[in-house]
């Protein structure tokens, strides 16, 4: 990134640290209707098949557990990543770090659910990466209109993820809890993609609509935060699934053995 691109970033990044003092709601369309969670039926990686689907019973709005994924994941290969670079993503910009960017009070979206895992390194508390596009996202509260990130990620770096799929159901009950401070939208979306596990899921952060996805593979784990498009609606769960593919493919550096 360019010096402009990154003043232009941390411009932005520093107006948001007001919505934390401003009062609920989100856009004009503010605590309205949600549009529903889209079945993804994307390919995968290259040579990589990957399925879908939305999850009943267990997915309903409400349960801990988003449901069973569609499909199988390939084998565990015996590699893992090392380190957690900047992604290479189409349209937009990533920085290391999320700035003085926080919603408040609890609605924040954080990778929780990892605790049995073994971190790769010791004392590590991940890595958060902000990505943005120009024309920036405009979220209004209050009558103030402040910039927003396309995309807030955080990954943790694992020894192993015995089971990827599991890993991200119990990432996604944790971290978007029934009766939590974000109200679930929809019903959840699993995919599998290769070695990488997604579950994606609609949901309203004071009142603004986000999309959240959550990732592993056999050696990471990922949460996803999407920024609403226009300010007042949902990312779509179609390019949410997509990007957090490409985020996840690009983002991992030197894989080597376990």
């Amino acid at each position: 990134m360019d010096r402009q691109g990154t003043k232009r970033m941390a411009a932005a990044l520093g107006a948001l640290g007001a919505l934390a003092a401003l009062g609920t709601g989100c856009g004009p369309e503010a605590g309205g209707a949600a549009s529903p969670a889209a079945v993804s039926t994307a390919p995968g990686a290259p040579g990589a098949s990957a399925s879908a689907s939305t999850a009943g019973g267990p997915g309903a709005p409400g349960s801990a557990t988003p449901g069973p994924a569609a499909g199988r994941l390939a084998p565990d290969p015996g590699t893992r990543p090392t380190a957690v670079g900047l992604p290479v993503m189409e349209q937009l910009e990533c920085e290391e770090g999320s700035s003085t960017f926080r919603f408040g009070d609890g609605w924040d979206l954080r990778l929780s659910g990892v605790d049995d895992l073994t971190p790769r390194s010791s004392g590590t508390d991940g890595t958060v990466t902000t990505c943005r596009g120009f024309p920036l996202i405009r979220l209004t509260k209050s009558g103030m209109t402040v910039a927003a990130p396309d995309l807030i990620a955080r990954t943790e770096l694992f020894r192993t993820v015995p089971d990827p799929v599991a890993a991200v159901q119990k990432a996604m009950a944790a971290s978007l809890p029934p009766g939590g401070q974000r109200t679930a939208v929809g019903e959840p979306t699993v995919v599998t993609a290769g070695t990488l596990a997604l579950a994606c899921r609609h949901n309203l952060a004071d009142g603004c609509p986000m999309a959240s996805c959550f990732w592993a593979d056999y050696g990471a784990v990922g949460a996803i935060d999407y920024f609403p498009p226009g300010g007042n609606r949902h990312f779509a769960m179609t390019q949410a699934v997509e990007r957090t593919k490409e985020f996840a493919g690009t983002a991992l550096r030197d894989a080597g053995s376990r």
